[in-house]
């Protein structure tokens, strides 16, 4: 019975004439990006206030930013260190973003998977994906909300991207943002807001909205070597802070710290081995050290100007000198957070347990201004980005086929990418090339490749054993948005060709231009102090990762294969795939085997 199937197998492959191919269309591997996880929080203002008794009155932030990217997903939330959530629990997402002018907890209660803040303004705006966003935007305008708050023009914003087929770069992954006018905390006098004597009180000291900014995002970086790190930031505009406004003996402020300059807290794992980048600090308006003012009760605690900031820092931060009615520290350097790797937390000002005997039993229980954390951990090795692709194997009518008759022509056809990239990439792909090598890896089929479309330059016309064919490309620059770019080379199976294996792969090489930095402008990706390294990512080149190639046998009863295979394979700078050919042949052995069992 089995000599009968084995006979009737070879029969009609004889009959047929047909060379099988395994894959009849387009197919694809899932990306792998690596395992990182990131995120960065920001708050210009955190106050904490309980009455005598230690309970809970009121949780106020202004100005609240947060970021998250995580590739294994945000089913878990991300919480700061005051257990107020950066990121709610997201089912199916991995960017998050949110923005908002004030959130304000009364008696609230933390942690809390949800925000427990019963007062969001203008209201949480946030932004999710899958699938990427647009960047959105929300403008609060002035409020009056005696006594908590007191709020000038406002705007928030957020942008989420991730694709499970493409890393976002050139610009964000997620990004959160607001710009606050001005903000007054907490009334503690007689006279309702706009007046009053707020305990907390910010005001620019010009009409500028945007010098007042609280920013987060996490992004991508190159390490060089045609893989990614990734970053966090919260990067942060503080207008002059008044504490106790009107309070203190006289009607002056119990406090007014000035603190000049853009501060950021940085952190970056390149997933090379070793520690992360930590990078702290702040870079005044006229690009020197920026400076720090203090008076008390209306007395300067320095001589004008003022102290610098990089001498605070050199020194690991400054206590304030001892005084009756203000407590902390200032530019202190970021502390670990206890928990999570690679995860740090820095306060410009850290304020503690000051009471105010004039708001009655307020305690100013915690003050945070400039309250910054952030997070970055990377996969050993870096993360692996990718670009969908996909090859087809059709007739030559352009038909995708499962079999085609020996001594027909065929053709090959490379996709990419196969699906929309142009929120993901905010750069153009320069100076691309696509070099593509057939090459007989057992057995001894042969084939001849008769010409490429788009100015492909053949550059091996018959592949056989010990002889390599392929094509090349010089394709110029691929624009984001663009159509895909689809690249096709014919050819054909002699009829007399034997049996073997015959694999195809194609390595595009490119570099990264024209990036727009998406959210962040363009100063993201030219200017380090904004983007960090990010700002390498222009021009940055990307050559041999490798591309994976994978040959298929078959089933033993089929003497002659045309096989084809596609994955999605290392980009930036590797598109590959494996086209697996085989011709008919040792037949006449088969026959001659067929006549011995039909003689036995």
């Amino acid at each position: 019975m089995r000599a009968r199937v084995t006979a009737l197998a070879i029969a009609v492959l004889t009959a047929a004439g047909m060379l099988a191919a395994f894959t009849p269309g387009p197919a694809q591997a899932a990306a792998n990006f690596g395992a990182f996880q990131a995120y960065a929080n920001g708050t210009k203002q955190h106050v904490r206030v309980v009455d005598a008794g230690g309970t809970t009155l009121a949780n106020v932030d202004t100005s609240f930013s947060g970021a998250v990217a995580n590739s294994q997903g945000l089913t878990s939330p991300v919480l700061n260190v005051y257990n107020e959530p950066v990121q709610p629990a997201q089912s199916g997402k991995n960017s998050y973003a949110r923005g908002a002018a004030a959130e304000v907890g009364l008696g609230s209660t933390f942690p809390a998977n949800t925000d427990p803040s019963q007062i969001i303004l203008p209201s949480l705006l946030e932004a999710a994906a899958p699938p990427s966003t647009d960047l959105l935007t929300k403008t609060l305008v002035p409020i009056a909300a005696n006594p908590l708050l007191n709020l000038g023009v406002a705007t928030d914003k957020a942008q989420a991207l991730w694709n499970s087929d493409f890393c976002p770069l050139g610009q964000p992954i997620s990004y959160g943002a607001n710009n606050l006018a001005h903000a007054d905390l907490l009334n503690a006098g007689a006279t309702p807001f706009p007046g009053g004597n707020p305990l907390v009180s910010t005001t620019p000291s010009s009409d500028n909205t945007d010098a007042n900014f609280n920013e987060s995002f996490t992004y991508l970086f190159p390490n060089g070597d045609g893989t990614f790190g990734i970053g966090s930031d919260t990067r942060q505009v503080l207008a002059p802070l008044a504490i106790g406004r009107g309070l203190a003996p006289g009607g002056k402020d119990l406090a007014d710290i000035t603190i000049l300059g853009t501060w950021h807290l940085r952190v970056e794992d390149a997933g090379k081995g070793g520690p992360p980048v930590v990078d702290y600090g702040a870079i005044g308006p006229d690009g020197k050290d920026p400076i720090l003012q203090i008076s008390v009760a209306g007395t300067d605690l320095f001589p004008a100007p003022g102290i610098s900031f990089q001498t605070i820092l050199g020194q690991g931060g400054l206590t304030i000198p001892a005084n009756p009615l203000l407590q902390g520290s200032i530019g202190a350097p970021p502390k670990a957070i206890a928990g999570k790797t690679n995860a740090f937390r820095a306060d410009v000002i850290d304020l503690q347990a000051l009471t105010v005997p004039q708001a009655g039993p307020f305690v100013l229980a915690a003050l945070g201004y400039g309250h910054m954390e952030a997070q970055a951990q990377a996969p050993a090795g870096g993360i692996s980005c990718t670009i969908p692709t996909s090859k087809v194997f059709t007739d030559a009518n352009g038909n995708p086929v499962k079999s085609l008759g020996s001594g027909n022509n065929f053709t090959w056809k490379i996709t990419f990418p196969t699906v929309d990239i142009s929120k993901e990439l905010a750069c153009d792909l320069t100076s691309v090339t696509v070099t593509d090598v057939a090459k007989e890896v057992s057995g001894s089929a042969t084939l001849t490749i008769t010409g490429a479309d788009h100015g492909g330059q053949v550059t091996g016309a018959t592949v056989k054993p010990n002889v390599d064919g392929g094509v090349t490309w010089n394709l110029g620059t691929y624009h984001r948005g663009d159509p895909p770019i689809v690249l096709t080379i014919t050819g054909t199976i002699p009829g007399t060709s034997p049996a073997g294996v015959i694999t195809n792969t194609a390595t595009v090489t490119a570099k990264l231009g024209n990036c727009n930095g998406g959210a962040l402008g363009s100063a993201f990706v030219t200017d380090a102090t904004v983007g960090g390294k990010a700002a390498t990512i222009q021009g940055t080149a990307f050559t041999g990762v490798g591309a994976a190639t994978t040959s298929l046998s078959g089933p033993a009863v089929k003497a002659g294969l045309l096989a084809e295979t596609g994955q999605k394979d290392p980009w930036v700078p590797v598109l590959g795939g494996a086209f697996l050919l085989g011709a008919l042949g040792l037949m006449r052995g088969r026959r001659r085997l067929h006549a011995v069992r039909s003689e036995s």
